[in-house]
Formats: structure tokens, sequence, C-alpha cells
């Protein structure tokens, strides 16, 4: 679908305004993937260890079993950034949905299917013995082809072999159905509208998972249900439709950080009364999804207003969290079959060293030891497949919209204080 460039002069001024890349959100990216790989790699480590050890064994898993709540960081991200591409693209006229799908594909679908071939084909030859794994791969292949795992989880529950090693697809299905819908709403409504409509969406994703508990239904249909995580995405979208307008940044700057902390606090007194943050437990899939997003929106919102030379710049744009934020996508798919294939040849009860009583030497060797393949293979996927297809992007360029001018330096902006960095389309590699 074509449409012409939106008129006013304001909206592209606002647009120019805005840096095409927050160089600190990489590091945003790295710290998500980094607790979503120490949550699983740890979880499998500890599975098989009866005595949960002393006490600094109990507190380090109390901590680094609440790293799943790295998914809900990567969904903000995604609605902070693709509403961000799609505010652009509107502005900028041009074949809006072509344009849109076709980058997405080029991004997504190349390293999910060299993923699952190389799954399909290396689980059955790597792990033979694990028949109920290798069939359950076979039974629920249609469901991860078509990006619709999180609906897997929905209809049959947890207890599905096949999720040992695709556990983690759920989000990515919940991503994708994201992409499904949001493009249209927002090219339809006018960015005040769609403003209140993320308001909307927040408040009903929370009503739908407090309606669903009072319903009696399983936590983990909160936990992968499309409709009630759209609060995440909201929160994201809505730092991203702020920032195109000064009044609504400030508003925002001015409320946003200590809602955060509120957020982030409240949390973590949900986690000290629980003994833990447990996805499902029933304050984590109520309210606890809504707090988590809104701490992480004050991240993102951190990240980018953080000014060159701050402790907060650096610590975001350090090489080991900027290189795992490049490689997030790959090792994302690659590193729950890692884990898993490494538990099924290592007794964890028996081999791993201990000190002092404490497993965690051997949970962390196992740990940097599933690291490394999961580093690897994240890198050969850039090279090897990702950086090709991201090539081809500018293909699918709007050769007939105009491109905003980049303002000079010493001229107004939104977000003065960010970085800018010169690649244009950078942001959509999330």
């Amino acid at each position: 679908m074509q449409h012409p460039p939106l008129a006013g002069t304001d909206a592209q001024a606002a647009d120019r305004s805005i840096p095409r890349r927050f160089a600190a959100l990489d590091g945003v990216r790295g710290i998500a993937i980094a607790v979503v790989l120490i949550y699983h790699f740890f979880g499998y480590a500890a599975i098989d260890i009866g005595d949960p050890g002393p006490t600094l064994d109990r507190v380090f898993h109390e901590i680094t079993g609440a790293g799943w709540v790295g998914v809900d960081l990567f969904f903000v991200l995604s609605g902070f950034l693709i509403t961000g591409i799609l505010a652009q693209a509107k502005l900028r006229g041009g074949h809006y949905f072509r344009t849109f799908y076709s980058r997405r594909t080029l991004r997504i679908f190349p390293a999910h299917y060299v993923y699952l071939l190389l799954l399909f084909l290396l689980v059955p030859l790597l792990a033979p013995s694990a028949t109920a794994v290798v069939d359950g791969l076979a039974e629920d292949r249609w469901w991860f082809l078509t990006f619709t795992g999180n609906i897997l989880v929905v209809v049959h529950g947890v207890s599905r072999p096949s999720l040992f090693v695709t556990g983690h697809l759920w989000s990515l299905g919940i991503e994708e159905q994201f992409y499904l819908t949001w493009p249209a709403l927002v090219l339809l409504l006018s960015t005040r509208n769609l403003m209140k409509a993320c308001v909307m969406i927040i408040a009903l994703a929370l009503t739908l998972r407090v309606a669903m508990t009072a319903g009696g239904v399983e936590g983990y249909v909160s936990l992968t249900l499309t409709p009630a995580r759209m609060d995440s995405f909201a929160i994201g979208a809505l730092i991203a439709l702020a920032l195109r307008d000064p009044r609504d940044f400030t508003m925002l700057h001015r409320f946003l950080p200590g809602l955060a902390v509120a957020a982030a606090v409240s949390v973590a007194v949900m986690a000290i009364a629980n003994g833990g943050l447990d996805a499902l437990d029933r304050s984590s899939y109520t309210i606890g999804y809504t707090l988590i997003a809104l701490a992480f929106g004050g991240l993102v919102l951190s990240a980018i207003t953080s000014r060159q030379g701050t402790n907060a710049y650096h610590l975001l744009t350090l090489p080991v969290l900027t290189s795992a934020g490049r490689y997030s996508y790959a090792m994302y798919l690659v590193h729950l079959p890692i884990a898993w294939l490494l538990y099924q040849r290592t007794d964890l009860a028996a081999d791993m060293p201990t000190l002092a009583g404490s497993h965690l030497p051997g949970e962390t060797l196992f740990a940097l030891t599933a690291l490394v393949p999961t580093f690897v293979l994240a890198w050969l996927s850039w090279r090897l497949v990702e950086t090709p297809f991201l090539k081809l992007k500018d293909r699918f360029s709007d050769q007939s919209a105009t491109e905003p001018e980049q303002p000079s330096q010493s001229g107004s902006s939104i977000v003065s204080s960010t970085r800018r960095v010169s690649s244009p389309e950078a942001a959509e590699d999330a």
C-alpha cells in the first residue's frame, strides 16, 4: 500500500531531530540476552542437584531465576524500535507495508529457518536416545515453522517434550504476531490517538491477565498469549511516540523515571516476599509483567537520553555488551538446545566440581561451556546468514519517499544529548 507523506513541517522537523540510531540500545539488548542466557544455562546446570547447597547458592539461584525478565526487556525494546521505524515510514510516505514487511522478513526469517533446519537435523543425530524430544520436534514442527510456538503452549501446555529445545520460541511468536497488527494501527491512527491506544492496551493486557487468573486459567497462558503481553510493547511504543513531540517527551522524562523506580522496587519486594521472581507466580503474571515493563521502559529512556562521557553511556556501550547485542538474535535462537544437549551429556550431580559445599563452581563451568558454542554459532550466523540478507534491505527502501535531512549538530533536537550515529536503518537490526 502506497500513501503520501504526512503534511506538516512540525512532524517532519521532529522526525529530523531524532537520531537514526541510539548506540546505547545495543548495550540494553546485550543486557537482555545476557540475563536470558544466565537464566537458562544455570537453570539447566541445577536441574539434577538435589541439595540446594549453602545460603550463597540459594540466593544466587533466586537472582538468576529471575533472568526470564530479559524477554520482557526485548518486548519493550521491540515496541520502541518498531514503532519508531513505522512512524518514520508513515511520515516519509511510499510503500509502507511492502517496505516494512520485506525488511522484517529479511531480518527475522533467514536465521530462524536455518536454526530450525539444523535443529530438526542435528537433535536426532546428537541425542538419539531422547526419543520423546526427537518425536516431539517432528510432531510440533509446524508450530515453530509458522511462528506460533506461543499458541502451541497455550493449547497444549508446557509439558510438550519438544519444548526442551524450543521452549524459548514462544516469544518469537508473540513478536511476529505484534508485527501483523501494529503497522496497521500506526498507519491508521494519529500520533495522539495512538498514544491513547497504547495506554488502553496497557490497561487491557493487565485486565485480561487478572480476569484469566480469576477464571482459573493457568499462568503459562498469561505468559504466552499475545494479547496478554502487549503492555510491554505498548510501553516501548509510548516512548517512541513521545520522542516525536518535545512537550510529550518532556512530560515522559518527568514522570517515567519515577514510575520505573517505583515499579522496580515493587518487583524487588515481590521477589523477596516470594523467595524469588518466578514467571508463573500469580503476582508475576498479573501485575508483575506490567511493573517489569515499566521498569524496563525507564531503562530504555535512560539509554536514549544518556550523554557521551557519563557512566550510564559508558556502561551501555561497553564492547562486551554491544557485541552481545549485535549477535543477540542468533544467540537467543541457539542457546537453549545447546544447554539441553550439554545437559544430556553431563552428569551434573556427580561430575561437576564443588567448593565448600557450593555447586556454583560446577554450574559456572557448565554455563561457560554452553556460552562458547552459543557465541560461536551466533557469530557465524551473523557473518554467513544474517549480514548477507541484511544487505538486501536496500532493495526494499522507498526510493519514492523523501528521506529526512540530517539536522546540523548545532540545531535543536528532542534528544539533543544523545550521540548520533550515521546508520539510518541500524535500529531495524533488533
